[in-house]
């Protein structure tokens, strides 16, 4: 029996048989086989070995990140009453988790999904490039003979083929600089393990001096168990009050029975123990999670799990907090009163702990204000929570990891009685009027379901609590990646409540942010004001991002008594680039009022694969804003645009340069006339702006010093709006509406460079926005 052929042989002999029917020398056909039909052949090949890697690794990690939970819980259960299980189950989802972890790393390393694309995107536009030639049409349909247009055709193709290897190129660098600092990280990590002597010790006992010991908690407890009426003070509190260990503990990284982990994974802490308490947030297995405002442990950490059974939370005025979840076991509350009688939560199974005294009786207060006629609880003490449904993103039908801002959104147009199933049913509204990362998309679908609202850039805590105090919610966006000292990402939360102690009850989409979001529940968590500060107004006070929505009825309220107060002013912070221009020149709209020409789905499919996705989505309301000052505003002008700042910026993959800028040194031409001004004014933005005196003229046009701080012009927003400012001051709206793409690429780049490249960005565009 005959070999079967592959598919590669099929593909070279069909297309060497349509060449050796085109009516050219032997030269020509000889040149097309070895050059045009073995790149199609090679790209096809490569595009197909590289989606089968992707999928087999994608798979392996899919796979294995959704069969890990269950072992870990079958593990839980088994190795409780099995010895047998305990001892050996435990490496099943280690080993598990390392497949995730290596399948995930090749991915990473390899790339092969981006691979893949860019393969496939060559094969195709190789293909594409000769059925037209074959077929002589497209470019070629004003030709009568092959003959005519092979010099056309030959160097279209090498057009195609050297921008794959410059792309090729550009991300390689990219990446490289990338692993050179994870190399270094892994570097210093190693360092660090090598020079620490206590990192594979077991954690030793964490008990207070005795001295100290009796300075926090008195003498023991007389008959009755009640302390003196003059107990010592406590140690400072933290944002969240104070965290008391009532009998001997352990302190974890994982909120499971202490026998499931390793040494290395827990610490012994002992009754009479006090910590500053940050925040908290309650967890898995009737445990809490803490952020406690002094580490311990070999490595120094400051968040810890801890049985809820075994500790106590005193607020910042010496009161209970009453937060704190109930253990299965007691109906009865977890946190005494300050009544006589001691919390069964509190006693542990050898002898009673002694208690914190009494509270002095308080003075008489003056009678509060009515709380707000709505149908929020409101507590004596200032505490105040609304009955706001919670609708986690994850199970969304759509994009689950891009739809904070819908959920969020849903969960306050639920609360507000709209008639609406869920986040997922809101969806549909939203994607009508933009993408879900758009606030004015947000603003127009909660519009069409008769809920008001505005998105404001300037908001601070003050804001939130007048909001909560009219029984509406707030939607607020914070920064939910890194540390809290260095925040990072964008996330869509709502501040649903406040608690006597001033720190905020959030319904958080995600889940858990003082875990890591490992947990997927995110209703009524309490996140500290200090997390907040440090998450939402992280550039200082009045640069809250968020949505209010007053001018709505809450439940139980009517029209007449609903809340008669305004959002406030417009007036953002010079960083978040709300208002951009001096006085005297227009003001740039708000992002509320500017017009939706393009959503960042339309700008990741005129990018392709190349696109970096996020960023694209980000960038999507600044530039809205921008085609909306600089006018423009028509199809062909937008498109021109897109392609010239698609290709200044290497597909919106370098809002700077890769350059170091030394080579503008001393450039006169540029006002480069102090030491350091090459580096420092090297080209920003998605049109690079370059040189002082360019970015001195940025500065007055924008209302913001670009020379005191020029990295700024390599961020969004300012990336783009150098972009339409450079537009607009080259006059360029005419010559886009001529279609003329090289008078545009004349003016832009001072020659011809990328010609192609540019066209094939306006092809795209056009081709999307249907100019």
């Amino acid at each position: 029996m005959a070999k079967k052929k592959t598919y590669e042989q099929y593909l070279r002999e069909e297309l060497a048989s349509l060449v050796e029917q085109l009516k050219l020398p032997d030269l020509y056909k000889q040149a097309l086989k070895q050059r045009w039909i073995d790149q199609v052949v090679w790209a096809d090949k490569k595009a197909d070995q590289c989606r089968r890697m992707h999928y087999r690794l994608r798979l392996t990690t899919i796979i294995s990140g959704v069969v890990l939970p269950a072992l870990v819980g079958i593990n839980m259960q088994l190795s409780k009453d099995n010895v047998f299980f305990r001892d050996w189950f435990p490496y099943v989802p280690f080993f598990l988790s390392q497949v995730i972890a290596v399948s995930a790393a090749l991915e990473e390393f390899h790339r092969y999904g981006d691979r893949w694309r860019d393969y496939r995107k060559m094969a195709e536009d190789l293909k594409a490039e000769g059925w037209q030639y074959v077929q002589l049409s497209g470019s070629y349909d004003n030709l009568l003979e092959h003959i005519d247009g092979y010099a056309n055709f030959a160097s279209r193709v090498e057009s195609i083929i050297k921008n794959d290897v410059q792309n090729y190129i550009a991300t390689l660098q990219q990446q490289q600089a990338k692993e050179n600092e994870q190399i270094k990280q892994i570097i210093k990590t190693a360092n660090t393990v090598a020079t620490d002597k206590t990192l594979f010790d077991r954690p030793q006992p964490v008990r207070l001096p005795q001295q100290q010991q009796q300075q926090l908690w008195g003498n023991p407890a007389p008959a009755g168990g009640l302390m003196p009426a003059a107990a010592p003070a406590l140690p400072p509190a933290g944002a969240a009050g104070i965290l008391q260990v009532r009998q001997n503990t352990e302190f974890k990284l994982s909120p499971q029975h202490s026998s499931l982990l390793p040494d290395n994974y827990k610490i012994w802490v002992g009754a009479g123990n006090s910590f500053g308490l940050i925040s908290y947030a309650q967890a898995d297995n009737n445990h809490l999670q803490v952020a406690i405002d002094r580490g311990i442990g070999a490595e120094n950490r400051n968040v810890w799990f801890v049985s809820a059974s075994d500790v106590a939370i005193v607020g910042n005025t010496g009161s209970s907090s009453p937060n704190l979840m109930v253990p299965p076991a007691a109906p009865a509350p977890m946190i005494a009163p300050t009544a006589a009688a001691p919390s069964p939560m509190m006693a542990t199974s050898a002898a009673p702990a002694p208690m914190l005294s009494a509270s002095p009786p308080a003075p008489t207060a003056p009678p509060a204000p009515p709380a707000p006629a709505s149908s929020a609880p409101v507590a004596s003490n200032g505490a105040i929570q609304l009955p706001v449904p919670f609708f986690s993103q994850r199970d969304n039908m759509e994009q689950p990891y891009r739809t904070c801002n819908t959920s969020s959104c849903a969960m306050v147009a639920k609360f507000l009685g709209a008639n609406i199933s869920g986040d997922d049913d809101y969806f549909q509204y939203v994607i009508k009027y933009g993408d879900t990362t758009d606030h004015s998309a947000q603003t127009q679908a909660l519009t069409e379901l008769g809920i008001q609202s505005t998105w404001n850039t300037n908001l601070d805590f003050d804001d939130v609590d007048k909001s909560l105090a009219s029984g509406l919610p707030a939607v607020i966006g914070i920064l939910h990646h890194g540390p809290p000292e260095a925040p990072s990402g964008g996330h869509m939360i709502v501040a649903i409540g406040r608690t006597a102690g001033g720190d905020y009850i959030i319904n958080d989409p995600f889940g858990n942010l003082l875990d890591g979001y490992a947990s997927e529940d995110g209703g009524g968590l309490t996140y500290s004001r200090r997390e907040l500060t440090c998450r939402w107004t992280a550039d200082g006070p009045k640069t809250g991002w968020g949505r209010l929505f007053y001018g709505n009825n809450p439940p139980g309220t009517s029209a007449q008594n609903a809340p008669a107060q305004t959002a406030p002013a417009q007036t953002a912070p010079v960083q978040t680039a709300q208002t951009l221009f001096a006085s005297g020149t227009a003001t740039a709209a708000s992002p509320t009022a500017s017009a939706q020409y393009m959503t960042g789905e339309q700008l990741i499919q005129i990018a392709g694969s190349k696109g970096p996705s996020d960023r694209l989505r980000q960038l999507a309301s600044s530039l809205n804003e921008v085609l909306d000052r600089y006018q423009i505003n028509t199809s062909l002008r937008i498109c021109h645009f897109i392609a010239q700042v698609a290709h200044e910026s290497d597909c919106f993959n370098a809002m700077e340069e890769y350059a170091s800028g030394e080579d503008y040194e001393g450039r006169d031409d540029l006002g480069n006339t102090q030491p350091g001004d090459g580096v420092r004014f090297k080209g920003r933005g998605l049109m690079q702006l370059t040189g002082r005196s360019n970015y001195a003229e940025f500065s007055k046009a924008m209302n913001q010093d670009f020379i005191a701080q020029p990295q700024l012009v390599g961020q969004i927003p300012f990336a783009i709006w150098v972009a339409g400012w450079y537009w607009d001051t080259r006059k360029l709206n005419e010559y886009a509406d001529r279609d003329d793409l090289e008078a545009v690429t004349l003016r832009v780049n001072g020659g011809y460079n990328g010609l192609e490249d540019r066209r094939d960005y306006l092809q795209k565009a056009k081709s999307v926005l249907r100019a």
